[in-house]
């Protein structure tokens, strides 16, 4: 039989240096790949300069003076953030995803209908597309372009809650409606800081009891039109004071 070589205690340590060696270089090589696929803090807040210091206005946003007042509150926002992304994130091992709370503003702008406004009117369907493509490969421009309209959005649907969609000056001159002027710059930075973009939401919707009660009966007619709809009278007759029976009840 022959015997076995036992290694000995000074090659076992060089084995383990030379695997440690080995791990060390593969994982610095793993941080800088991940380095090279992410976009810088400057490079991003240089495109935001360029996207919103600019005085043409995007093409998402339209041209009546409802939607360029929240693009002008975005171009106030980012000034005063020094360009900083609000809602872009690095991770840690490359790449970039985005801000928790980009999901919850997605979610309401899809729930607008509550407050009875057109969730169509809203891209949450585009940004949420947006939103998974960064996760794999995006440009600096789209970064800056995806942070810059989920501000937007933040915005234009914070100012339909606040005072409503439609001007009621340019329905008739006969209606004195208050000014209801509000920054909301403020109200965003506080939302993403305590992760509760809907709630920020929500405050801004009118306090009084009427639109209160006006949200409760739109809600009720819109469960009658999921139901069905209201019961059809059948039409066999002409109905006279004293018939009784089924088209009666209805």
């Amino acid at each position: 039989m022959h015997s076995r070589k036992v290694p000995t205690r000074k090659k076992l340590t060089r084995v383990r240096s030379l695997q440690g060696c080995w791990l060390l270089l593969l994982f610095a090589l793993f941080i800088h790949e991940a380095g090279c696929g992410r976009t810088s803090q400057s490079t991003l807040q240089e495109r935001l300069r360029h996207i919103v210091g600019t005085t043409e206005i995007p093409r998402f946003v339209l041209r009546g003076e409802a939607e360029t007042a929240p693009w002008k509150q975005t171009q106030v926002f980012y000034r005063q953030r020094d360009f900083h992304p609000a809602w872009i994130r690095d991770r840690w091992l490359g790449g970039h995803t985005t801000h928790s709370q980009t999901g919850t503003l997605l979610k309401c702008l899809r729930d607008a209908s509550q407050e009875g406004l057109d969730p169509s009117e809203y891209p949450a369907d585009d940004l949420e597309q947006q939103v998974r493509r960064i996760q794999r490969s995006t440009t600096p421009d789209e970064l800056a372009w995806l942070d810059a309209r989920l501000t937007y959005s933040f915005f234009e649907f914070a100012a339909h809650l606040h005072r409503g969609r439609v001007n009621a000056k340019r329905i008739s001159a006969n209606w004195q409606v208050a000014s209801r002027k509000r920054e909301f710059a403020p109200v965003l930075e506080e939302a993403l800081a305590q992760m509760n973009v809907c709630g920020a939401l929500a405050k801004l919707s009118p306090a009084s009891p009427e639109y209160a009660a006006l949200r409760k009966a739109l809600g009720v007619y819109r469960k009658i039109a999921e139901d069905g709809g209201w019961p059809v009278v059948p039409s066999i007759k002409t109905l006279k004071t004293g018939d009784r029976g089924n088209a009666v009840s209805l």
